[in-house]
């Protein structure tokens, strides 16, 4: 019984290391391929945005009705993704705002997300409440017209993040 035991003890310890092992580089595949998409997402998002500002100018951003249009095909084309578009100088006062709530010369000088973006051409927030106090994160870019700096944002549903992580 003795040689039957350590054969088989010796059988259960490969087989639990090599389980291990597959469990493992499946649960990095998973992941991987999991990091991948939220990163296709976000990396959308922040194009929809850049071609807005590449193709429209600073007065055209600031018409609240041009804004209100470039938000409805997003949201046509999106779904509930994006929740809001906004202008916002470089004191951090919204200019123009197309959206749901009244944030229209809301002023985001001291808030975390406006004085990374102002310093970057390009930004993605973290997660946060915000003005609305509904988790929301920024997508930003930042915009170089002559003498003037200004940062074109928008607010991306948190659920619809949400639901592309949970799936």
């Amino acid at each position: 019984f003795i040689p039957m035991i350590v054969v088989s003890s010796i059988l259960l310890y490969q087989f639990h290391i090599s389980f291990n092992e597959k469990y493992y580089a499946y649960l990095e595949e998973l992941l991987e391929k999991h990091k991948q998409k939220i990163d296709t997402f976000l990396t959308e998002k922040l194009g929809n945005i850049k071609f807005l500002v590449a193709d429209s100018n600073f007065d055209n951003l600031t018409d609240e009705l041009f804004l209100q249009e470039k938000l409805t095909i997003f949201q046509n084309a999106h779904g509930s993704v994006f929740i809001d578009l906004g202008v916002v100088n470089s004191e951090g006062v919204q200019v123009a705002y197309a959206g749901p709530f009244k944030l229209v010369k809301a002023d985001y000088a001291e808030a975390e997300w406006f004085k990374v973006a102002i310093k970057r051409q390009y930004f993605v927030s973290d997660v946060f409440l915000g003005l609305r106090g509904h988790p929301h994160f920024i997508v930003a870019v930042k915009v170089n017209s002559g003498d003037r700096e200004w940062v074109v944002r928008a607010t991306v549903n948190f659920t619809a993040f949400n639901s592309l992580v949970e799936n």
